[in-house]
């Protein structure tokens, strides 16, 4: 990415695209676990996971049982081999914790939770491959796997206003390169337009103020 990326609609989920996904991230394990299908449990946690931690494809994969912290106390995860080899601590909230608990609990009653078993494994596989992982993807979302990273960067920004902390859970080197969520969606400047078309309307109804008296 460089200085000149901007927010366009195609690289980022809007906020219905997002909250369509998340139900249908839902759907999918709830029907997972009925029809006893592994296939619709492993991809809502693709989902889920995927918007709710903005790791990059290969970060996805790489995610062993091992590197998960869900505990007392604990909400969080580590990156062991992210962008340029580094390290790094991705922090979670309660409702991702709750369903990362029910997911291992899925895995360890269907013999698939060892201590060096990846958080994703498909049928023939013990570790999802990027192109796998993007199959499954796109399979709800025309969007690249990219945008699920782009989106949390772009709504932990407008929810918290800390850059610093956006780029600590993404993993940016420069500062610089996380600037870019602080940047405003479409949406916002829409809502943002439509509000100024109001106070602009309010004002039109107000009585008006002589020319001479703005001189």
């Amino acid at each position: 990415m460089n200085g000149n990326w901007e927010l366009t609609p195609q690289k980022f989920l809007n906020t219905h695209e997002l909250a369509a996904l998340l139900n249908k991230a839902e759907e999918l394990w709830v029907l997972g676990l009925a029809k006893k299908s592994k296939t619709k449990i492993r991809e809502a946690v693709i989902l889920k996971v995927a918007m709710g931690t903005g790791l990059r494809r290969a970060e996805l994969c790489d995610l062993r049982v091992a590197d998960l912290s869900i505990g007392p106390g604990a909400s969080f995860l580590t990156v062991r081999n992210g962008k340029g080899g580094k390290q790094r601590v991705v922090h979670f909230g309660r409702d991702l914790k709750t369903f990362l608990k029910q997911y291992l609990k899925w895995k360890a009653d269907h013999g698939e939770l060892t201590p060096d078993s990846y958080l994703l494994r498909t049928k023939k596989s013990e570790k999802y491959s990027v192109s796998a992982l993007w199959r499954r993807w796109k399979h709800y979302c025309p969007k690249k796997l990219h945008s699920a990273r782009h989106s949390f960067g772009t709504y932990l920004y407008q929810s918290t206003k800390d850059i610093r902390l956006c780029q600590k859970m993404l993993g940016h080197s420069s500062l610089s390169t996380t600037a870019i969520y602080s940047d405003c969606p479409p949406e916002v400047i829409a809502a943002g337009m439509e509000n100024f078309e109001r106070l602009t309307k309010a004002l039109r109804k107000c009585t008006p103020v002589p020319a001479e008296q703005l001189a």
